[in-house]
């Protein structure tokens, strides 16, 4: 299990890290896992302003933002149950297929990939691949959020 830090608005942070594991362990320690982040009334979203970029790609690609993002989240919603804070930086739906060699599209609110083949007969073309620009982007927006 990795190590995480726990936060001082869930007292119970352990227990429900135990829970986890267990649960995909297969098992149960007293009951099964629930899950409920609920947003708070007021939120703040200060934490994402003043930003400026040039382009779509510079604000998808800055690690930063994905920090401030996880960070944000977790400050606006209340974690009941066995519920946890999650940061999730990553390139869109699609991103996948940009490991599998497609070209990645990206957008206001998702990203798409081009066709990386036209043709059955190009099929080889396909393979996973970590050494891609879109994996080392990945890569490293979970390293940086990891450092929180």
């Amino acid at each position: 299990m990795a190590i995480m830090m726990p936060i001082e608005r869930i007292p119970d942070w352990e227990k429900r890290l135990a829970r986890m594991d267990a649960f995909w362990e297969g098992e149960i320690i007293d009951r099964p896992v629930v899950s409920i982040p609920v947003c708070r009334p007021e939120t703040s979203s200060s934490r994402l302003s003043g930003r400026d970029y040039g382009s779509l790609e510079e604000r998808w690609l800055d690690a930063g933002y994905a920090v401030d993002l996880a960070l944000m989240n977790t400050e606006n919603i209340e974690y009941y149950g066995d519920a946890l804070p999650q940061a999730w930086p990553n390139l869109g739906p699609d991103v996948f297929a940009a490991f599998l060699g497609c070209r990645l599209e990206l957008g206001e609110h998702t990203s798409w990939t081009a066709p990386l083949i036209n043709d059955w007969s190009e099929a080889d073309k396909v393979g996973f691949s970590t050494d891609n620009f879109c994996s080392e982007k990945t890569t490293y927006a979970q390293e940086s959020v990891g450092k929180v």
